[in-house]
């Protein structure tokens, strides 16, 4: 899935939204499996900006990327994005807290978006926490980032090793 963005934040200013679109619709003509995006505003996930977004590129399946943990109610959002049907995933890491706190909400999170959304676990993964969200048969996916790298940066080159070693623990 490619990312969609304007700026480095997850901000858009509203000169962005036409060029969001734009995009959108440039990306929708490639042979991609989807796009990644998520926009706040005022500390709240936008789903209007995202909206407007998805319009331009309706046959697109979505990730909505860590944008997702700045909702005030994740639970009430989760119900709305199940009214978007290009939306499939939630990349997130489960939110503050220590492990057991974020796994916890990842489990509830799960169970509130299946069937039509699936949670797609990410940001700084230890391989003890993959095997552990790999036995849950909530169908969690995961987003391994530096994990699959070398040396394990966001600079990092990806590396097959890596991601063998990775994928055995599922």
């Amino acid at each position: 899935r490619v990312m969609l963005r304007e700026n480095a934040s997850m901000s858009s200013h509203p000169g962005e939204i036409d060029a969001l679109r734009a995009r959108a619709r440039q990306l929708a003509e490639l042979p991609i499996d989807g796009l990644v995006l998520g926009f706040v505003k005022h500390a709240a996930l936008d789903l209007n900006t995202m909206c407007e977004v998805l319009q331009a590129a309706p046959g697109l399946r979505i990730t909505l990327h860590r944008a997702f943990e700045h909702a005030q109610d994740p639970v009430n959002t989760i119900q709305q994005l199940k009214k978007f049907p290009q939306v499939d995933r939630i990349l997130t890491s489960g939110g503050a807290g220590n492990w057991r706190e974020r796994k916890a909400r990842l489990i509830d999170w799960q169970a509130v978006a299946a069937p039509e959304i699936s949670i797609l676990i990410g940001i700084g993964l230890r391989r003890s926490a993959l095997t552990e969200m790999a036995q849950h048969s909530n169908g969690f996916e995961f987003h391994v980032g530096r994990a699959a790298r070398l040396p394990h940066t966001t600079t990092g080159v990806v590396s097959r090793e890596q991601i063998a070693l990775l994928k055995a623990l599922l």
